[in-house]
């Protein structure tokens, strides 16, 4: 939990890192990010299955006052992907890209943790698994959301195009492709610069002076 506490503390302070005092913009959001990433990772889905968290996603884009474009991404057998792309525009400037990845990963949660994934479910061979978010997709997910609104509460300190992206099936490696192949939407414009969220098992301390 020291971990994740230190990643969805990142997320808030992350974005607007232009600001002198994000204190109140943390001990706003903290609570509540922490009760989403409880959330999403007690309810995993598996690549080419995120129907459940990429509506999570898109309802917190749209209140952060996003456009939410969601079920992006075609895949070779024609089946519709659960993609999600949100843009902010904030007069002229670059576009960034920020990207998370949503998918779980077919594993029997084993953590003992109070909000531990009991979901089992079948993949696209019929075969029935346990599902767990043993990949960070939970974190990443979350860290977006956070970064979502602290970027667009911090509208007056930059000027530009934000694009969010909620990338399905990353384990499967064929979400991105998917998105891209969707030309009915913007998924596949090219930003400026893109950034993608990770977790790390420590996180680096500053020298001491």
């Amino acid at each position: 939990m020291r971990v994740t506490r230190t990643v969805l503390l990142l997320s808030t302070l992350a974005a607007p890192i232009f600001a002198q005092d994000n204190s109140a913009l943390l001990n706003q959001q903290m609570p509540n990010l922490l009760d989403t990433y409880k959330d999403i990772h007690a309810h995993p889905e598996l690549s080419h299955f995120e129907e459940r968290t990429s509506a999570l996603l898109a309802g917190e884009l749209r209140k952060a006052g996003y456009t939410v474009t969601d079920h992006v991404g075609v895949y070779p057998d024609g089946s519709r992907a659960f993609g999600v792309v949100g843009i902010l525009k904030n007069g002229a400037g670059p576009m960034l890209l920020i990207r998370a990845d949503m998918d779980a990963l077919p594993i029997v949660e084993e953590t003992g943790v109070p909000y531990a994934s009991h979901v089992l479910a079948k993949t696209r061979s019929g075969q029935e698994v346990g599902v767990m978010h043993a990949c960070g997709h939970d974190v990443h997910t979350t860290v977006l959301i956070g970064t979502a609104r602290a970027l667009a509460a911090a509208k007056s300190q930059w000027h530009g195009t934000l694009m969010l992206v909620g990338q399905p099936s990353e384990e499967t490696i064929d979400g991105a492709k998917a998105m891209l192949s969707d030309h009915s939407t913007n998924a596949s414009a090219r930003p400026t610069w893109s950034s993608a969220c990770t977790t790390l098992t420590s996180v680096p301390q500053a020298p001491s002076a």
